[in-house]
Parts: C-alpha cells; sequence; structure tokens
C-alpha cells in the first residue's frame, strides 16, 4: 500500500493504531494522522491515499460526514471506521457509505491485522483490474486509430472489432466523433476514448454528453461529426469531425458540428494579389503590404472561403514564398507557417504568418542594405586607389559616393577591418614600398608621391607602419 490516513481526534488512539499497522505485517510506505474530517479531505484531496481509518465522532467534520464527502471523489480510499459506539444504525451507516468495515473500540490488535489483510486482497483486485482495463483501453485506442487511418478497413475488420468490444459503451449507445487543436481533460463523469491522430487530437463521446463536451471546450475550435450508434460508422464520423474542425478553423467559431458546415462561399483566389504581396516582400512599402495581405488573408476574407480553396490558397502562398525566398528561409521556422492547422485557430495563425512574412521582409531588406553598402564601398576603395597621393580625407569619399559621414565612417570599418585613417595610410605605405624597391627616387621623392608633402611625416608614419626607415628597407630590398 501506498499510504494509509487515520484521522481520529485522540492523539494516543492515532500513535496506537499507527503501531498496530506498521506491525500488520502488510508493507505501507507512509502513515499519515490527522484529528478531524476536514484535514482529512483536504490530505485525501492533495495525494493518493489508499487506506482511511476514521472515527465516527471528530470535532468540525465527523467520521459520517466525511465519508458522504468521499462518495463524490474520484478514486476514494478504501475506508475502515472505528468507533467508541456500539450502535447499528452508525455501522449500517458507515457501511452504506461505502465502508469496508467498522471496528469498535478498543481496537484489538488482532482486529486490525485482520483488516489489514483484507485490504491488502482489496487493493491487489482492485489494481489488476486497474491495469486490465489500461490494457484494454490501450488495445481499444490502437484498434481505433486503425480505423482512422486505413480507408481499407474491411467489413470483416469492423466486425471482428465489434465483437471484440462487444460490452463497450461505443458499441452499446451513440456516439460523435470530436476533433480538436490539443488534448485537454476532461471531467471523469464524461466518459471518452481519445487519441492522437496525424496530429490532431481526437475524442469520441457519448452523443448524450455532446453539450457537455462543448461547454468544457468552448472557445477551442471544435468540429463534431453527426450522431452514430455503430462502429461500421466510425471512420465516416472520423472524417466528419476532421471537416467540421477546418471549417472551425476557418470560419474562427469555438464549435462547429458537421451539419452546420456552410455550403454557400463567394470568395474566388486571385493569383495576382499573391503574386502582389510576395512581391511586396522586401521593400519598404509595409503599409501597401499590410493592405495587400489583409484583402487575401484577413477573418473576413478566409471567413468566405470553402476549406478547399483555404488549403489552395495556403498551398499557393507557400509555394510562391519558397520559389521567391527559399535561400533565404530557415527551414524549422518554416515549416511553422506550412502547418497551419497546428495553430489553436486561424486567428493565431494569421498572426504569426503576418509577423513571420514581415521579419522576412525586414531580413531581405536588410540584405539588400548589405549589397547596396558592399556596392558603395567598392566605390570607395576604387576611388582611394586612384587618387591615394592627393590630399584625402574620409568626408571626400564619402562624399564622392553620396554616403552619410558617420554611416560612411561604420560601413567602411566593417567592410575593411580598419578604420579609414589606418586603409589610408596602408596604401600609401604598399604604394611607397614598390617605388622603394623598383626606383632610384629620393625618399623626399617618394613620400610626396604617395602623398606625404612633408619629408620627416612620411618617415615617421613609414616606420611606425614597417618598424623599419624607408632607407633601410631599400637597402634589405637589394640584399
Amino acid at each position: 500500500m501506498k499510504t494509509i490516513l487515520i484521522a481520529e481526534d485522540e492523539k494516543m488512539i492515532r500513535q496506537g493504531l499507527k503501531a498496530m499497522i506498521g506491525r500488520s505485517g502488510v508493507e505501507v510506505e507512509q502513515i499519515l494522522e490527522c484529528p478531524n474530517g476536514i484535514e482529512a479531505l483536504n490530505i485525501i484531496d492533495e495525494q493518493e491515499v489508499s487506506v482511511l481509518f476514521t472515527d465516527i465522532r471528530m470535532p468540525k467534520m465527523d467520521g459520517l460526514a466525511l465519508l458522504n464527502a468521499l462518495k463524490e471523489r474520484t478514486n476514494p480510499p478504501e475506508i475502515v471506521v472505528i468507533s467508541g459506539y456500539d450502535d447499528f444504525s452508525y455501522a449500517v451507516e458507515a457501511l452504506k457509505c461505502g465502508a469496508k468495515d467498522y471496528l469498535l473500540k478498543p481496537v484489538s490488535r488482532e482486529a486490525i491485522y485482520k483488516v489489514m489483510k483484507e485490504l491488502e486482497e482489496i487493493i491487489k483486485e482492485k489494481n489488476k483490474l486497474v491495469e486490465t482495463m489500461e490494457v484494454i483501453d490501450d488495445i481499444l485506442e490502437q484498434q481505433i486509430k486503425y480505423i482512422f487511418l486505413n480507408t481499407s478497413v474491411t467489413k470483416s475488420e469492423l466486425c471482428s472489432f465489434e465483437q471484440g468490444f462487444s460490452n463497450h459503451w461505443i458499441n452499446q449507445e451513440a456516439y460523435r466523433v470530436f476533433c480538436m487543436h490539443e488534448a485537454i481533460e476532461l471531467p471523469t463523469e464524461i466518459e471518452v476514448i481519445s487519441c492522437v491522430v496525424e496530429n490532431c487530437y481526437i475524442v469520441i463521446a457519448k452523443d448524450e454528453d455532446t453539450k457537455k463536451v462543448e461547454a468544457y471546450y468552448q472557445g477551442k475550435n471544435i468540429g463534431a461529426s453527426s450522431s452514430y450508434a455503430s462502429i461500421h460508422h466510425l471512420r465516416i464520423a472520423y472524417e466528419q469531425a476532421i471537416l467540421a474542425r477546418r471549417y472551425a478553423y476557418i470560419m474562427n467559431v469555438p464549435f462547429l458540428n458537421y451539419e452546420d458546415i456552410p455550403t454557400q462561399h463567394n470568395l474566388k483566389i486571385e493569383n495576382k494579389d499573391i503574386t502582389k504581396l510576395i512581391q511586396l516582400i522586401g521593400t519598404e512599402r509595409k503599409e501597401e503590404f499590410e493592405e495587400v495581405f489583409n484583402k487575401i488573408l484577413g477573418k473576413d476574407s478566409i471567413e468566405g472561403l470553402i476549406y478547399d480553396d483555404f488549403e489552395k490558397l495556403m498551398e499557393m502562398l507557400i509555394g510562391h514564398i519558397l520559389e521567391a525566398y527559399g535561400s533565404l528561409i530557415d527551414i524549422v521556422e518554416f515549416k511553422k507557417v506550412k502547418d497551419f492547422y497546428q495553430y489553436a485557430d486561424y486567428t493565431s495563425y494569421q498572426a504569426h504568418l503576418k509577423a513571420y512574412l514581415l521579419e522576412l521582409n525586414d531580413k531581405i531588406c536588410d540584405t539588400h542594405e548589405s549589397n547596396r553598402n558592399n556596392v558603395k564601398m567598392k566605390e570607395a576603395l576604387a576611388y582611394i586607389k586612384s587618387n591615394y597621393e592627393k590630399d584625402l580625407n574620409m568626408a571626400m569619399v564619402s562624399n564622392h559616393i553620396s554616403m552619410n559621414y558617420s554611416f560612411f565612417s561604420q560601413t567602411f570599418k566593417e567592410y575593411t577591418g580598419m578604420s579609414f585613417v589606418n586603409y589610408i595610410k596602408d596604401v600609401r605605405i604598399n604604394k611607397a614600398k614598390k617605388l622603394l624597391e623598383s626606383t632610384n627616387k629620393k625618399v623626399a621623392e617618394i613620400g610626396y608621391a604617395v602623398g606625404y608633402e612633408n619629408e620627416k611625416h612620411f618617415m615617421k608614419v613609414f616606420r611606425s607602419v614597417t618598424g623599419i626607415s624607408p632607407t633601410e628597407y631599400r637597402k634589405n630590398s637589394q640584399l
């Protein structure tokens, strides 16, 4: 047993019971104590309790009130009542409330040992039954998934399935199939069969519980099939639920029965509008982009489509995006755009799609801007190499390529890896080296030829770059 709870207002009696239970020979993980029914109820609500030993007379909430409250709980503990009152009416009432035994105080060691052995067997049998039911539920779920996923299930297979689960309510009562975006646990009083099929959460419930399911899933874009009373119609019901969910998604309604799917639609897909939307991505015309986006993908436009046209629209849009910008797209992120039915509703998907396209727009704009800047930087470098001997400065070069002075400084450094001043210095000194190696011109003449009017300044810059004087460099190059 996992946990035993003793509810008794007399501390000495609680401790005596705890000691006898501990010596009973039945393995127990933990024994908890409390002085009244309210505390016992709180403990049972917070954790699983295997067995409850409770007194009849306790303050705040007595034992009978506690037993009546437990009847409302799912999976209540096994109950043993302990009382100092040898009153038949108390015993009858306790047994009516689900007690397994009624022990009189003072409780003997033998009585505790006997009831613990009996409870151990009861709990073992209950666990076996639970395990059996879990196995049956697993088999049932797999059989149902097989029917859902196969269009060619034979009549013989359906009859075999029907016979195998002939005592299950799905074979005895009218049912509906519900399709939704995500799993939400229903109250235990609503009997359901649930499973995940192709990324959809599928629930089968009794037809009489339809209103309860609808109320519990309020606002979740649920699709519901028609009512059926035979396993042979299970796949039809599944297909109806899928279709109804798609319409609920497109129409952004919380719950849609298959019978209520609209038969009219009044919107045609215009390929030119999609082309225009794609062409606007990567431009600075965001207002126009949003206008076209809302025209073809806005809530009002989408609600006018039947689901086939909606899927064609999305297929067309996704295909255009991949064709135009495939090299810039992250496959993992784009999967979230492609799997539009995985969103709770179209409104959620629309918001994600718009954000994704605007982010793609910024990425393309940044790429374009970077490419334009690279072109300008190449132009700037060409200008420097053609005019390095002149009195160049950053203002002159940035004006030449028509770029803001501050932005030019930042972009130039990012592109070349060095500041404008150091780059000019590097170009001039490299040219000076070549002249020192290949000509007999004087150092002053070479300095002037590469843009330095003052010989001393040229020599100082040359030494700072190379570590030696121009004369030493010339001698070394001639060795």
